[in-house]
């Protein structure tokens, strides 16, 4: 999709297993629905993403309590309205008005990070530069792509994609053979190179598929209101001083 974590147990996070029984805003805290994605956010796995949580909500002035939930439950839950938040979501407005809603009905923290899919291939062949250099290709991609439904709008109809588990996975698709290329967000495979070591890839930098935000979004109650004010003000401190970019990778 992602050192110590200072902060993170003040304001109760939880592990995979759960949602709380209580309706969002009944115990008086806001419940924080994080997008439970294996190798970029997860709750046995330190990354960028687990830090930056911890960073920004230290000291909320509000409660809040973050849950671990699979891509599809947390689209569930919060727009049944089980969960007051989400993290790790993006402000485009296709995502709302497949639910019937408007990005506009909501309260979003201003983005601290953005992702684009790029189609990768070997250092020793052309990467794809447009859709028609994907046309009958077989596409390899993990998780998080078979997990995102504007991912899936954003793939040349009719292509076929071989989804792992892993983005290691995907590209050892790509080594044998079996895949043209592999779709995945720059951020996760280029923490994935380097990381694992594997810098044989390489994608068009003038060519995504797909640009996301990523950011905090809420039911807009008062507690809500006064949580993205507070994070607005430390996100734009920590694009301001170049935190984002130095300490987690992101391109705010």
């Amino acid at each position: 999709m992602r050192g110590l974590i200072g902060g993170l147990y003040i304001f109760g996070l939880v592990s995979s297993s759960g949602m709380a029984e209580a309706m969002a805003g009944d115990d008086g805290m806001l419940h924080v629905g994080g997008l439970y994605i294996p190798g970029v956010f997860a709750p046995d796995e330190e990354g960028p993403y687990r830090a930056l949580y911890g960073r920004l909500t230290e000291q909320a002035p509000v409660p809040v309590r973050l849950h671990y939930l699979p891509v599809k439950r947390a689209t569930r839950d919060f727009f049944g309205k089980t969960i007051d938040c989400l993290y790790m979501v993006s402000n485009d407005e296709r995502y709302y008005q497949a639910h019937g809603k408007s990005y506009q009905d909501f309260v979003g923290s201003r983005p601290f990070n953005h992702l684009y899919m790029r189609a990768y291939s070997q250092r020793a062949k052309p990467a794809p530069g447009n859709r028609d250099a994907l046309q009958k290709m077989t596409l390899a991609s993990d998780y998080g792509t078979q997990q995102s439904s504007l991912a899936q709008q954003s793939l040349p109809k009719a292509q076929r994609v071989l989804y792992t588990s892993s983005l290691g996975e995907a590209f050892d698709l790509l080594d044998s053979g079996r895949a043209g290329a592999v779709l995945g967000y720059s951020y996760d495979v280029e923490r994935f190179m380097k990381t694992e070591g594997r810098q044989g890839y390489h994608a068009d930098p003038g060519f995504a598929l797909l640009t996301l935000s990523e950011q905090f979004v809420c039911w807009p109650t008062e507690d809500a209101r006064t949580l993205v004010e507070f994070l607005n003000a430390r996100i734009a401190a920590m694009k301001a001083d170049g935190s984002l970019a130095r300490d987690f990778g992101f391109n705010p």
